[in-house]
């Protein structure tokens, strides 16, 4: 069960905590994931799955897909940058309650997080930060391109 690891918590404000807590997550992930590709791989066996994938990596180059998307996130952010910044604020809204009800997990974290560091807060007034948060997060990603 994750933990709260904010100090003074109730001194920083509510977005921060959770922004905080986003990103000690998102930490603990990629270090797990180095510490697992630095390990010595062992021996494969050559089973049928094995054999479709290494063709498939000899036909198609990994992440070459990839590529493609990220070019084209960053085409869409320099076109939004065009747009006012109230509609840039409705987008954001828009993205920020979509991603709230898409992303189960990360709703689900966050909802633990804001249970263990504010327990005197009622369920619904955590359920409103949460969805601030995620208003702030897609606001935070629209305005990257201004």
């Amino acid at each position: 069960m994750p933990v709260c690891r904010v100090k003074n918590a109730r001194k920083v404000s509510n977005l921060a905590v959770l922004f905080s807590l986003h990103l000690a997550i998102l930490y603990s992930k990629n270090r797990f994931a180095s510490r697992m590709s630095t390990r010595p791989r062992q021996p494969e066996r050559q089973n049928k799955r094995f054999q479709a994938a290494r063709r498939m990596a000899t036909i198609m180059p990994p992440f070459s897909g990839c590529l493609i998307t990220v070019k084209l996130a960053f085409v869409v952010l320099y076109l939004i940058h065009f747009l006012p910044h109230v509609c840039i604020r409705l987008l954001a809204r828009f993205f920020g309650l979509l991603s709230y009800w898409l992303v189960v997990p990360r709703r689900r974290v966050g909802l633990v997080n804001l249970r263990l560091c504010y327990p005197e807060l009622s369920e619904a007034e955590r359920r409103c930060l949460l969805r601030r948060h995620f208003y702030h997060m897609a606001l935070l990603l629209l305005e990257y391109g201004l």
